[in-house]
């Protein structure tokens, strides 16, 4: 089904979506909002590689401890993260009714290694978490990922960057709403790789992006029973702006993409393959650190393979605003609508209509609250002769964060999700707390 994110606290900023509009000029109101903004006092320094082979040489020899340091040889650094969550969860199994809360435990750890000349980088990154509940087994699950990048800049205004993920995930339980009451979330591999070239200059900027995923999720009858929800899919982007004036663009965003499952036909008897497009025109505007717009307009369409199916057509919108209007107070806004994949059965789709809002404080300079709130709206594409289906769908969100120093920090994150639904199977409400505290070197 259709990814919904709680806003919890995150390992490593690790994702897979991209924003194709890059900025001509700085993002600067961007980097200045309150929960962005560099904090140096409070940021991870790494281990170099040559400091900690030269420690553990110091460590295990005594001839090494006598021995004068010698100069680094090396340019490699390396992050390492800790995490452990506390979760209090009000409906843990997601029932509509009688819902039972639950306790968990979360642990993650993660590694970067980064490499950068100055025209060349590269990182390698792993991360795995375990979760673990108190009363319900059938939510434990483990994650893991792989992320392999690098970039070169062969002149002053071409760039071009390569990347590669490996992730073993577990699909949320509410994301799976299926009306089977499954009581195991699903699991599943996600591969993907993503290429972008760019060039810039004083006036314009070109930027090509290309990105294939591959979905492969492992049985969990009656819900998944082999192969159906595979597929694999292509999104090529390109997007060209021309500056007007300083800290303003004009942009035009042309997007076409592939879908394609690797079981021809679905448990519904329903083929699900489909291809379409979109297109944006839109501005640009970053020029101090108080304000930065980004929006753009246009109309979109996904055409199916089985005529089961009805095309979509109708207005596309991406935007995101950051005002900064003091020092510790940032506000941002966004929305988007877009034609999401959807795994459940006698559908092939979602018309996804989102516009999202929030604030963020800072109390202290290691001190940061924030509210936010999102409100998504998923008309699904459903087979010729079913039942429609639309579905709203309400997150409230609250966090609290206190860096004590560059490498403790805690966070408490409270959401609220309400989901209403024209099927009465998928209607769902559920709180949750969690407190974490991250170490990072």
């Amino acid at each position: 089904m259709i990814r919904a994110a709680l806003g919890l606290p995150s390992l490593l900023a690790w994702s897979l979506a991209w924003s194709p509009a890059l900025p001509i000029q700085a993002q600067t109101a961007e980097e200045d909002s309150v929960l962005r903004r560099p904090r140096p006092d409070y940021q991870a320094v790494g281990i170099g590689w040559p400091d900690l082979v030269d420690g553990v040489e110091r460590l295990v020899s005594p001839e090494a401890r006598r021995a004068p340091r010698g100069d680094a040889a090396s340019d490699v650094t390396l992050y390492p993260t800790l995490q452990s969550d506390v979760i209090a969860d009000g409906n843990a199994l997601r029932r509509q009714s009688a819902a039972q809360g639950d306790f968990a435990t979360k642990i993650a750890a993660g590694l970067t290694a980064t490499g950068e000349d100055t025209d060349r980088g590269w990182s390698l990154a792993a991360s795995a978490d375990s979760t673990r509940w108190l009363r319900f087994a059938s939510q434990n699950g483990d994650q893991a990922r792989l992320r392999e990048s690098g970039f070169v800049e062969p002149g002053e205004d071409l760039r071009a960057a390569l990347s590669a993920d490996e992730q073993w995930l577990v699909e949320p339980i509410e994301d799976s709403s299926s009306g089977y009451r499954q009581q195991r979330p699903n699991r599943y591999a996600l591969y993907s790789t993503l290429l972008t070239v760019e060039r810039t200059n004083d006036d314009w900027q070109f930027l090509a992006t290309e990105r294939a995923a591959f979905y492969r999720y492992a049985a969990n009858p009656p819900v998944i029973a082999g192969k159906e929800q595979d597929r694999d899919e292509l999104t090529s982007t390109l997007h060209v702006a021309r500056s007007v004036f300083e800290g303003t663009a004009l942009f035009v965003e042309p997007q076409v993409n592939l879908r394609h499952y690797v079981r021809e036909v679905g448990a519904d008897g329903l083929r699900h393959d489909s291809s379409g497009g979109q297109i944006l025109g839109g501005v640009r505007y970053d020029l101090s650190s108080v304000t930065f717009l980004e929006a753009g307009a246009g109309w979109l369409r996904q055409v199916y393979v089985d005529p089961a199916f009805a095309a979509v057509s109708g207005p596309a919108l991406q935007a995101r605003s950051v005002w900064n209007p003091l020092d510790r107070l940032s506000l941002e806004a966004g929305a988007t609508r877009r034609v999401a994949e959807s795994n459940l059965a006698g559908t092939a789709g979602a018309e996804v209509t989102s516009p999202t809002v929030s604030a963020a404080y800072e109390i202290e300079d290691n001190l940061m609250a924030d509210l936010n709130f999102s409100f998504t709206d998923m008309h699904y594409k459903t087979s010729v002769g079913t039942s429609p289906r639309v579905d709203g769908i309400k997150q409230y969100g609250a966090n609290l964060r206190y860096l004590i120093d560059e490498t403790v920090s805690i966070t408490a994150s409270w959401t609220d999700y309400r989901r209403s639904s024209t099927v009465a199977a998928a209607v769902l409400d559920f709180q949750r707390l969690t407190v974490s505290m991250a170490l990072q070197w």
